[in-house]
Order: C-alpha cells, then structure tokens, then sequence
C-alpha cells in the first residue's frame, strides 16, 4: 500500500482550504516512515522495481530506499500546509537524507540548511518555499517507568518543536515507531503509519 493509504489522515490533510494552510503543521519521521535504511553495507543491497534506491554520502547506513507512495503524498500535501520532516537522527543525517527525499519526490534542492526552517526550490521555479526538519536536538530522552538505569531512548518534545514552529491549530506527527510520540502532550496528534523496513523492500521485487 502506499504512504498515503497507510497514513489516511495524513492525506486527508491535502484537502485543507489554502487559506487556512497556516493552520495546520504536518511533519513526518524519517527511518521505517518515509525512508528505510539498512545498517551496514551488506544487510541489504538489492535493486527492487518499486522502490526507488538512493545512495547517501557517509555514514554506516548507505542505501536508502524510498517508501512508495511518498512522491504523491508530498506533492499533494504541498502549498496546502506547514509540512516538514521530524527525526531522531542527528543534523548531518537527516539532511543528508531530506536532500534526498526532495530531490526524487518533488525534483527540489534545499537552498539554505541554517535551523529549523529549510527552504527549497526547483529549477524552474523562482521562489523558495519552506519546510520544517526538526533532528535530534529536538528530542529528549525517555525511560519508561520500571526501565531502571537503562539508557533512555530520543523521543520528539513537542515543546521544542512548537517554540519554532509557533502555535497552530492542528499539529501532527506520522510516525510507525510509537515510541517516537511518547512526549507529544495534548497540543500535537500522533498519526501512526505502518512500518517501512526490509520486508516490504522485498516485497517489491
């Protein structure tokens, strides 16, 4: 299924009247969510008819695939709402890997990469328009009670996110890792999507 089906309420946010576009705030995680990333070059390294494979320039994860679906998802989605990308990666990867996300689904580079705020633009187009890309400086770390002195894992903070982004009147967060939205409060609603990993890689072939 694609992104869009696997995560209905997402989509149905493309049907929000343009004038009310600064009303709403979508973000969407990045690994198991938009994108797969294997861990280490020899997990897995196949060519699949019905995901596209990209290849980023540093780092233990190098192969990304690309969720179907995402490049209709993001082109519906666009001019229509605040929309961007939330991760707990820290800055380099995740840019790394939104300049990717951009480039295939919506044939747009990322002109300035300074905070929060990333502004994007197309070779044929004049103006820039922004969108959001919140990393792990955006997360705390989470212990679940009865964890003990086990280490933590990053959570989003909504807090955070919204002293950037300002406040709307509905915030989402698309995510298959529910851990993720642990720490999102009453102001921010979780849409939960159907994780994206190696098995529906194959699936593809």
């Amino acid at each position: 299924a694609s992104a869009a089906q696997q995560a209905p309420a997402a989509a149905q946010v493309a049907e929000v009247p343009l004038h009310c576009a600064e009303d709403f705030l979508i973000l969407f995680d990045l690994n198991h969510t938009l994108v797969y990333r294997p861990w280490g070059e020899g997990d897995l390294d196949v060519q699949c008819a019905g995901v596209h494979v990209d290849y980023l320039p540093e780092g233990p994860c190098r192969h990304l695939y690309h969720r179907p679906g995402v490049t209709e998802l993001l082109r519906d989605l666009r001019g229509r709402c605040s929309w961007g990308f939330c991760t707990d990666m820290g800055r380099t990867q995740a840019l790394d890997v939104v300049r990717k996300i951009l480039a295939h689904a919506l044939q747009v580079q990322v002109q300035e990469a300074a905070g929060p705020a990333l502004h994007i633009v197309g070779h044929a187009e004049a103006r820039s328009e922004q969108v959001w890309l919140f990393d792990r400086s955006h997360c705390r770390e989470h212990r679940p009670e009865g964890q003990g002195a086990q280490e933590g894992k990053p959570v989003f903070c909504w807090s955070k996110i919204e002293a950037e982004t300002g406040r709307r009147r509905v915030n989402c967060i698309v995510s298959a890792v529910r851990r993720k939205c642990a720490d999102l409060g009453n102001d921010c609603r979780a849409l939960p999507c159907s994780r994206f990993g190696q098995d529906e890689v194959l699936a593809c072939q």
